[in-house]
């Protein structure tokens, strides 16, 4: 849900994700960590966040459209 509320707030949108529990058997709580990258392959992420997803907006909105 981070994510998404990043994308949204970068494209100026008031959308709001709907969350249905459907997916069985889903994992209740799932995280995502370089942590393992870093140690075995000594890896630093070289873009921020913001920054990766304000380049894919702008991919798929001039591939897209602005409706995109």
């Amino acid at each position: 849900l981070d994510v998404v509320g990043r994308i949204l707030r970068l494209m100026g949108s008031n959308l709001e994700p709907i969350v249905e529990a459907r997916a069985l058997p889903e994992i209740d709580e799932q995280r995502v960590s370089a942590a393992k990258a870093r140690r075995m392959l000594d890896w630093r992420a070289s873009t921020p966040l913001d920054v990766g997803l304000r380049a894919t907006i702008a991919w798929y909105r001039d591939r897209l459209g602005r409706a995109a």
